[in-house]
Formats: structure tokens, sequence, C-alpha cells
């Protein structure tokens, strides 16, 4: 089996017994994601969904509170950098009202700007996998629907997977990080 060396690359082989209603598999991860902690949540869940779906879901549900958690981190460091900038211009203007946009050194305003830049356009991708991911848990949770009744937890797993779904879609938008960071390096690289 071929394997990414991107380390927010999770690989999984499930297979699922009907007759025995019994999921065994293994699961590859980097150590960005702490899997150790998905053991109890699976026996927790399968409590409510003895569905084979179920620990694929409980991992794209892991990566995306980890990705959740990073956005909201990048964020807080555009905020952080934003007020850097006004706090730099309102002091240069103080000393120096006639050449003060001029004189404002923006250097390390910028290469914050770049961590926080790259960072966010690694959670994009992230967050436009995970939507993927998403998609594809919920069209088999349908085709396993259509397919076989396998327990009444179909439906409780596809609205939770449509919930997750709706939920990233709108992450991507978060208090419009990418626009605030494309506008920010405008402004700053103008001055």
């Amino acid at each position: 089996m071929w394997r990414s060396n991107n380390d927010a690359t999770i690989s999984t082989v499930i297979n699922y017994n009907p007759v025995t209603n019994v999921t065994v598999g293994y699961i590859l991860y980097a150590e960005d994601f702490d899997m150790s902690k998905l053991q109890p949540r699976i026996i927790q869940q399968y409590a409510d969904f003895s569905h084979p779906l179920v620990i694929p879901l409980l991992m794209a549900e892991m990566v995306i509170d980890y990705i959740t958690a990073a956005v909201f981190f990048v964020d807080e460091q555009l905020g952080k950098i934003e007020s850097l900038t006004r706090r730099k211009e309102t002091e240069a203007k103080q000393r120096d009202t006639s050449y003060a946009l001029a004189t404002v050194d923006y250097h390390g305003v910028a290469f914050d700007l770049r961590d926080q830049t790259a960072k966010f356009a690694r959670l994009k991708a992230q967050m436009e996998t995970a939507i993927d991911s998403q998609q594809f848990l919920l069209g088999q949770v349908r085709w396993m629907e259509s397919y076989k009744k396998l327990d009444r937890s179909s439906p409780l797993l596809e609205d939770r997977i449509q919930y997750t779904l709706d939920n990233l879609k709108q992450m991507l938008r978060y208090n419009g990080i990418e626009k605030r960071l494309q506008a920010h390096q405008n402004y700053v690289s103008k001055k």
C-alpha cells in the first residue's frame, strides 16, 4: 500500500462482516492527531450506532476538532497582527505627523503575516479534504441504507455527517480569515 509523506494523511483499511456485525481494520496516521483518544470514543459511540462507518466518522470528527482549534489559533494570531499594525501606525503618527506613514517599518509584520497565511493555506486544504471525506461518508451511509438496512442508526448518522459537513463549509468562511489575510498583506506591502 502506498502512503503519502503528508503528515495530515490518515490511511485506514476497515472490513465489516454483516453476519457477525464486527468491524476490524487498522489506522495509519501521523503524529499530528492523537488517535489514542479514538478507542474510548468508538466504544462509547458503538452503544448508540452499531454501524461499520462509525470508525471513519469518528476519525473524521477528530481531524475536524484539530482543524477547528488550528483555525481559531490563526484567527487569534491575525487579530494580534492587525493590532500591532494599528499600534505601529499610531506611534509613527505621534512621532512625525508629516511622514508618519512612510516611516512605519512593517518587516516584522510581513513575516508574521507570511507565517499565518501559510498555516491557513494548509488548514484550508485540510478543510476541503475533510469536506470531501464527509461527502464520501454521507454517500456511503446512503448507499448502505438503500442496499440493506443495517440498523436504525443510519438516518441518525446521516444527520450527524450532514451537520458536520455544513459546519466545515461554514468554517471555510469563519471570520473571513482568508480575505483578512489578503487585505492585510495588500495594505502592508503598499507601505
